[in-house]
């Protein structure tokens, strides 16, 4: 091999690099980007005279997107203001699951998400008050994603 051929080959293989590490993310941190949406709740009477979903007493429905489909393996959501000096605050709602789970787009607070369960058997998601802050901590694997919300009344997406 010629020092031209040797100089050439180490020139496309230094672009390569810079290539791959400034235009593409396999370098960069991945993470879940989160958007969420309040939209009144409203319930629908049985004809039995069920008075609608006591189950979920909110007046609000909280939705959250994740963008894409994840294969999550924890669900939380914490109060925003305790969780930066304690990390280990209590959950308000906590779902586990592990890399068996269905893959999902959509995350609705307080309900099931297929393939995962409550952190503790029996727990349900505690409402949210109106005007304060919150976190949502998901989890993908190694990808991680969390997000701040406040219900200040339904209005569309926030990011």
């Amino acid at each position: 091999m010629t020092p031209k051929e040797t100089i050439l080959i180490g020139l496309a293989v230094i672009l390569a690099g810079v290539y791959f590490g400034c235009f593409t993310d396999w370098l960069k941190e991945k993470h879940i980007g989160i958007e969420y949406a309040v939209r009144p709740n409203v319930t629908v009477p049985s004809r039995r005279g069920n008075p609608g979903n006591p189950a979920n007493p909110s007046a609000y429905t909280l939705i959250f997107s994740l963008g894409r489909e994840y294969k999550l393996t924890s669900v939380k959501v914490v109060p925003a203001a305790g969780f930066p000096t304690n990390q280990n605050v209590s959950p308000l709602w906590h779902l586990v699951g592990d890399a068996k789970s269905a893959p999902t787009r959509f995350i609705v607070y307080g309900l099931p998400i297929a393939g995962m369960k409550p952190l503790v058997t029996g727990a349900n998601a505690e409402p949210l008050a109106e005007d304060v802050e919150y976190r949502l901590l998901v989890e993908a694997g190694g990808i991680k994603g969390e997000h701040n919300f406040k219900i200040t009344g339904p209005g569309g997406s926030h990011r």
